[in-house]
This record gives structure tokens, sequence and C-alpha cells, in this order.
């Protein structure tokens, strides 16, 4: 199994009912699992910070995570303002996003995201190896109810599509863990 599989089939486990999100090149293949579905709805935004303030209402009107998603770079970038705010009303919220591929700081699209978001006060969390993926849709959930703000995870385009040994029906949910 791919890696955007793993972590599409993970934020199922972890509950997740409704995404919000602007679609990009960098998440495309795990939307696309997502979308395959049809108990998730999908909430389409016009501006990546719209697509995280959604997710916070809905968390908020809910009681639950809320999650969006949104592309890697500019993509993130156009997200911090709603990031801080909704780090600073304390809104658990997992964003999904992606990456340049490791080590390549010439990309077009590489920005240093792990310092972008430290800056918002939000959480930060990148899967760096196909074994780390469901622990870190997990510690992601996990997180984001316990610190109470946005954590985002962040998968780098060439994890994605690397292989994983990963069983949907051995994944335990973060409510169950901790």
């Amino acid at each position: 199994m791919k890696v955007y599989e793993a972590v599409a089939n993970a934020f199922l486990k972890e509950g997740m009912s409704t995404l919000f999100g602007l679609l990009g090149d960098g998440q495309m293949t795990w939307w696309s699992e997502i979308a395959k579905h049809p108990e998730v709805r999908i909430v389409d935004a016009r501006e990546e910070g719209a697509s995280l303030t959604m997710a916070e209402g809905w968390a908020k009107a809910t009681g639950k995570v809320g999650v969006c998603s949104c592309t890697q770079g500019p993509g993130l970038a156009r997200m911090t303002t709603a990031l801080i705010v909704a780090t600073r009303s304390h809104t658990p919220v997992v964003v999904y996003t992606s990456k340049t591929p490791l080590n390549n700081t010439l990309h077009n699209q590489f920005l240093n995201q792990e310092q972008l978001v430290a800056a918002t006060g939000a959480g930060y969390i990148e899967v760096v190896t196909p074994s780390f993926a469901e622990d870190a849709v997990r510690q992601a959930f996990y997180r984001a109810r316990r610190e109470s703000r946005p954590i985002v995870l962040s998968v780098p385009l060439d994890v994605q599509s690397m292989e994983c040994d990963y069983d949907p029906e051995d994944y335990r949910p973060s409510s169950e863990m901790f």
C-alpha cells in the first residue's frame, strides 16, 4: 500500500467525516483516496485560509477535531493567518499538507514549513519515512485534541508514493490509545 493510501485510511479511522480544503498538486493523491468514500463530505474552498476557518467553525460546532487540507509551500503560506487565529482560539484541527521532496530546497514550492508553522503557534508533524505514516496521523489527532490547537501534518511528495507495510484493519485510532 502507498503511504498516501495508508494516511487517507488512518484519517477515516480517526473519524473524519468532513474535509475542507483547496485541492493542489501536493495532496492530490491523498484527496482522491478520501474522495472514494461517499460517507466523507468534501467542501471545496476558494482560498487556503478559508478552508481552515471552515474546519475551525465545524470543530467548534461539533466538538470534534476539524480537518482541512492545502498544498505545500505557497498553499500553506496562504493559511498562516487562519493558523494564528485557530491557535489563539484553541481549536483542534488537523491540517493535511504535503511538502516538496526531501532535501530539495531548489524546488520552486520549497518553504521551511516547520518554521512557518511554529511561528503561528500551531503544531507540526512531518512523515519522513513510510513506517511513521500511521503513527503520525494518530499523533496529529491526539495532539489536536490534547493541545486544543491546529496540528499540521506534512507528508513530502516523494514519501507519499512510497510503499508502506500497513494493514487498514490493524489501525487503532488515537481515541483508543491515549
